[in-house]
């Protein structure tokens, strides 16, 4: 609860550093806050590191393929990075390549989900009889 407190508290210092350098020098405004949105960010992915352990913890306890939920992961950061890819690009005015970039997560992410629909579709099979 504290660690999330502090982190909202610095991106909204972080918005009103923005704000403050928008009225007075406009064209650092945009560096200031690609800056804030980097920290942000990693700031994000290192709360998900912790979710590693306890999910593999949980996977071993219920008999779960690891890779299954490696694949989880893959997708959760695909939606992250693209995500802020685009958000990015749209805070640069680039809302064609903003799309492009959510296309390309959208691909990535169909890609990595294949191998668990074809093993659904085995299954699938292999219950009907077939």
């Amino acid at each position: 609860m504290e660690g999330i407190v502090k982190f909202c508290g610095g991106v909204l210092a972080a918005v009103m550093a923005v704000i403050l350098v928008r009225q007075s020098k406009s064209e650092f405004h945009t560096v200031v806050g690609i800056t804030a949105a980097v920290a942000a960010g990693l700031y994000c992915v290192t709360l998900m590191a912790g979710f590693g352990g306890t999910l593999r913890d949980a996977a071993g306890r219920f008999g779960i393929d690891g890779n299954d939920f490696a694949t989880v992961f893959k997708i959760i950061g695909v939606c992250l990075v693209c995500d802020f890819s685009a958000d990015f690009c749209r805070e640069s005015g680039l809302n064609a390549l903003a799309g492009n970039v959510e296309l390309a997560g959208k691909l990535a992410i169909a890609a990595i989900t294949l191998p668990l629909a074809v093993e659904l579709l085995e299954v699938t099979v292999q219950v009907l009889g077939r």
